[in-house]
């Protein structure tokens, strides 16, 4: 019996076609050449320098844009009025995020990845000016949602173009140099977020990042090649076709799909509730923490819950059943190691933009810092990630030698280490009090943030290695989905167990008090109202915001051992 590949019929590039060929779409320099699977195993790629620049840039915006949110949410949210709606600006960022981050991997497959790599820079680039212009903050949110649609498309398009371009005995430094320039966009976004919105304003800082944008999305049109490394895609079979088949009658009896075409293959429905269903979900944790201790009680509450419930659960039936290439390929969760692997990246999601969301108002609410200063002590944490994703790369590279006959084992205990220091520097977080020094509030942050980095590509490539060669583009896609899950998770629990908690202390303390519910919802609308009390009230208020604070860092504690529970089951068996 003969295989005969139908893709050709969905106009795939047969194979005959010669490796130097360019299509009319392809730009006009040398550095396009297409480049497939037989030549793709050195770094001397043609243009690999521009290419990696267009990439590094979008890491760069990506790693800024997180960190430069989270040092002036307190303050856009104070302008509108609108404290206890602060979460909505990361979080509908990160929905769209994680709904549309897979389908770029997914439609890089089908479309190329030139196509989805320009997408995301634009849409991103739109999301950002959208930001800057907003009026109010409901139309803040929905273009944060607009820059969630390409900034999903950041990480993912880098990653996955690097994979396909890199050898992997030299994938370990790059991915370090992609988490080192998302490090440099953190720390600029932690110091100059603050900073740019304190004297000019806090449109600025997304104005600023539409420029960079743009010169992205020039350079990667201009020198990433249209075709690179091309897949067929899963739903493109074969069959088996006789060889003496010479007749029509013989021909006609051999059962022929037709292949499916590029659209039918996408699972827009799978995204479409996902949205949804994360959505409702984040509106429901806003709505019951953002008022009274009975808002979650409340008919409207309740039914955001039990509509995010069945519209998840519709998610999953759907990825089960669905003839396209599935968001959450479901088949990829067998396996104690593979779940185990999963859900740690849930939990690495869950503690990193946990964090980044409370420490601010940590800062800022506690011990009372301008903007500009909290984003200042960020910066330590910030730059810890980053090294500790390149001590995961360089560890990687120089012990490949010592664990060549075993590197899943050295990426297990790469995985455990950079765990375990984070359960440590979540301990360390607590140890940390209203008055104490400032290099205390630098060091205890950069622990776990040293851990943290260390802990992305460990547990990324850790995954990878669990997966067959064939499932390593969907692996590297999956990882990131359920790491922006919990990144939305983190953010919204972190928020809820904050405001709750604040609502409840503030309700205690001041209810039945002159004056007591006016300054209960203004404290509870703005940070920066804090300023403005009588000192007494003032530090009675801060004590307040201390122990909700300590109540989010005892979750991330929690996440933390988790994390470090997960990688403990991670195989380090010879594959």
């Amino acid at each position: 019996m003969a295989r005969h590949d139908i893709s050709s019929l969905n106009g795939d590039t047969p194979a005959t076609t010669p490796d130097n060929s360019l299509d009319e779409t392809s730009p006009l320099l040398a550095a396009t050449k297409a480049i497939d699977d037989n030549d793709r195993p050195g770094p001397s790629i043609p243009g690999l320098f521009w290419i990696e620049a267009a990439l590094f840039t979008n890491v760069f915006l990506a790693g800024f844009d997180g960190t430069v949110t989270a040092s002036t949410y307190a303050v856009i949210t104070s302008e509108f009025q609108s404290a206890n709606l602060a979460s909505w600006i990361s979080t509908s960022y990160l929905v769209t995020t994680t709904a549309l981050q897979p389908l770029y991997g997914r439609m890089s497959d089908l479309v190329g990845r030139r196509v989805c790599l320009l997408t995301a820079t634009a849409l991103f680039g739109l999301g950002c000016l959208g930001c800057a212009l907003s009026p109010d903050l409901a139309m803040l949110i929905a273009m944060r949602a607009l820059a969630g649609a390409g900034g999903g498309g950041l990480m993912t398009m880098a990653t996955i173009i690097n994979t396909d371009l890199i050898a992997p005995e030299q994938r370990g430094m790059y991915q370090a140099a992609q988490n080192i320039l998302h490090g440099v966009g953190s720390i600029l976004g932690a110091s100059l977020g603050g900073t740019i919105a304190g004297a000019i304003g806090w449109r600025f800082s997304f104005l600023v990042q539409v420029p960079i944008c743009l010169a992205a999305l020039i350079v990667a049109r201009v020198v990433v090649p249209a075709k690179i490394t091309p897949r067929k895609p899963a739903a493109v079979k074969t069959v088996d076709i006789p060889e003496d088949s010479s007749s029509d009658e013989e021909t006609a009896e051999t059962p022929v799909k037709r292949p499916m075409s590029t659209w039918e293959q996408v699972d827009f429905l799978g995204a479409i509730l996902l949205i949804a269903g994360l959505s409702l979900f984040l509106a429901a944790l806003s709505a019951g923490s953002s008022n009274t201790d009975l808002a979650w009680t409340d008919p409207t509450v309740l039914a955001c819950l039990a509509g995010s419930l069945l519209l998840l659960a519709a998610f999953i039936a759907v990825e089960a059943r669905t003839t396209a290439v599935p968001l959450l390929p479901l088949s990829m969760l067998h396996g104690v190691e593979r779940v185990a692997l999963l859900v740690a990246n849930v939990c690495l999601g869950i503690s990193g933009y946990g964090f980044l969301f409370l420490m601010p108002l940590y800062f800022q609410a506690v011990l009372l810092d301008t903007p500009s200063v909290a984003g200042l002590r960020l910066v330590a944490s910030s730059l810890a990630t980053p090294l500790g994703g390149l001590t995961t790369g360089l560890a990687m590279k120089f012990l490949a030698g010592r664990f060549a006959n075993n590197q899943q084992a050295l990426l297990a205990g790469l995985a455990r280490t950079g765990a375990i220091i984070l359960l440590v520097g979540g301990l360390f977080n607590l140890a940390l009090g209203m008055h104490d020094p400032n290099w205390k509030y630098a060091a205890y942050l950069t622990i776990g943030g040293f851990g943290q980095g260390m802990s992305y590509p460990a547990s990324l490539f850790s995954f990878i290695g669990a997966c067959d060669f064939g499932e390593h583009a969907v692996a590297t896609y999956l990882v990131y989905l359920v790491r922006s899950v919990g990144s939305v998770c983190g953010v919204a629990a972190i928020s809820t167990i904050v405001q709750t908690q604040l609502v409840a202390r503030l309700t205690e303390v001041f209810s039945g008090k002159p004056g007591g519910a006016e300054l209960i919802d203004t404290l509870t609308h703005s940070v920066e109202a804090l300023l403005d009390l009588p000192e007494e009230t003032r530090e009675v208020v801060q004590d307040i915001y201390y122990e909700a604070c300590r109540q989010g860092l005892f979750f991330l504690l929690g996440v933390s051992a988790v994390t470090v529970t997960c990688t403990l089951l991670i195989s380090t068996k010879r594959r």
